[in-house]
């Protein structure tokens, strides 16, 4: 999966307003449409984090420079919501994520927010409402936005499959990671190692599993901004408590997404790459 670790410098004022809150509101009937075209039914999730560039930012790097700067940007981790919009569907985290080509189709083409992928797969910058019905905080809400592609060839993001892969830092299963430059020296400064991005990952292969008992996010370093910030991300993902698998079916309805995160994504990765903040 495409990834990258970036950040934005306009979002200082959105990240000081970070109030949350804001009323809960019903998705648009647009909205409601296209969660309908999407099945607002089920589809498989996953969880990764392979600090490698995210799809959908491959073409705002200028010049390609090697790749050495694609990488998932700490933005990109989950976030709790903030700014004006707050949580608008009454949603408590927001999320970045990869999707399959069969569910990048029922996204709908890319908003001009947050990137384009080069592979042709539509649906950059669009977010889902999404839930786990196994989830210890079952009648969690989250939003999440693709930032990037999981191609065909890795573990079911095949033809015709519905998949949405989460981007959680800690949480990617090394044994079926197909693109983890998390350390590499290819790469600039990826934050995590390769073990630490996998510090999680198989947390659902312990005696009756749940992420609240089975993942220990204090493992990942916290020695800059950044890592903190993907510390945060796995702390605010493991909280939701995911049950029993790490492919559980997530039910999933297209929203807009709130004004406040369209910002915050758009602006953590530019033409040099990611582009951490300082709040």
């Amino acid at each position: 999966m495409a990834s990258v670790l970036t950040s934005l410098a306009g979002v200082a004022a959105a990240v000081a307003v970070m109030a949350g809150g804001g009323a809960s509101a019903a998705p648009t009937a647009r909205g409601a449409a296209l969660g309908a075209a999407a099945g607002a039914s089920m589809v498989d999730g996953s969880h990764f984090w392979d600090c490698n560039g995210g799809g959908c930012d491959a073409g705002t790097l200028q010049p390609w420079n090697s790749g050495f700067d694609f990488v998932y940007a700490p933005e990109y981790a989950p976030v709790e919501p903030f700014g004006a919009d707050g949580a608008k569907y009454g949603e408590k985290l927001w999320m970045t994520a990869a999707t399959s080509d069969s569910l990048s189709a029922l996204l709908g083409a890319d908003d001009p927010c947050c990137g384009h992928d080069n592979n042709g797969t539509p649906g950059c910058g669009k977010c889902m409402l999404v839930s786990n019905a196994q989830a210890i905080n079952a009648d969690w809400k989250v939003l999440v936005m693709k930032k990037s592609r999981c191609p065909p060839w890795s573990k079911g993001c095949g033809n015709g499959q519905k998949h949405l892969d989460l981007a959680v830092p800690g949480y990617d299963n090394l044994e079926y990671s197909t693109a983890n430059v998390c350390g590499a020296p290819s790469r600039a400064d990826t934050f995590l190692s390769k073990a630490e991005s996998g510090t999680c990952g198989m947390w659902y292969k312990n005696p009756d599993p749940d992420t609240t008992k089975d993942c220990d996010c204090s493992k990942l370093p916290a020695n800059t901004a950044e890592q903190r910030q993907l510390r945060k991300g796995c702390e605010l993902f493991t909280a939701w408590g995911w049950r029993n698998t790490g492919a559980p079916q997530l039910q999933l309805e297209v929203v807009e997404c709130p004004s406040a995160y369209k910002q915050y994504i758009s602006s953590a990765f530019g033409p040099s790459g990611p582009v951490f903040p300082s709040t």
